[in-house]
């Protein structure tokens, strides 16, 4: 699964066109980063 690790997936909205949506990839912090590569896992 490709998002497995994704910090979080958010479906996202603009108030100017609630009804089109797309998908927000959260990027990690680089401290966050540095846990992961501690814990051995690769991020997308």
């Amino acid at each position: 699964m490709i998002y497995e690790y994704i910090m979080t997936r958010n479906q996202v909205s603009l108030p100017s066109n609630p009804d089109q949506a797309f998908t927000l990839l959260a990027k990690p912090a680089p401290l966050q980063t540095r846990a992961f590569e501690l814990l051995e896992i690769d991020l997308p």
